[in-house]
């Protein structure tokens, strides 16, 4: 049996908090950190503008994924895995 790949893993968890029978058992700010995480895997740093304060949810996104713009690729996966298992495992998913 081949282990899994930090990309292939990454793929799994991300697939299961991705889900939304899933995401009412994580806390927001869980939820945040997953989606901030994600956004630098997928499209590397954020070069999006930053969106009006008056717009909470979209300045939250922004600011998630602006916090993680600093780590490399693996380095963003690491941590999404860690974070989201620990997350599945607190939440008996």
């Amino acid at each position: 049996m081949s282990r899994e790949s930090l990309e292939e893993k990454f793929q799994r968890l991300a697939g299961i908090v991705g889900k939304k029978a899933t995401r009412p058992h994580m806390s927001l700010s869980k939820k945040l950190e997953l989606y901030g995480l994600w956004n630098q895997v997928m499209h590397g740093p954020n070069k999006r503008p930053q969106p009006s304060r008056m717009n909470p949810v979209a300045y939250a996104k922004w600011k998630a994924y602006k916090n993680y713009e600093h780590l490399s690729k693996e380095e963003a996966m690491k941590k999404f895995n860690e974070i989201a298992e620990k997350a599945m495992a607190s939440s008996k998913l």
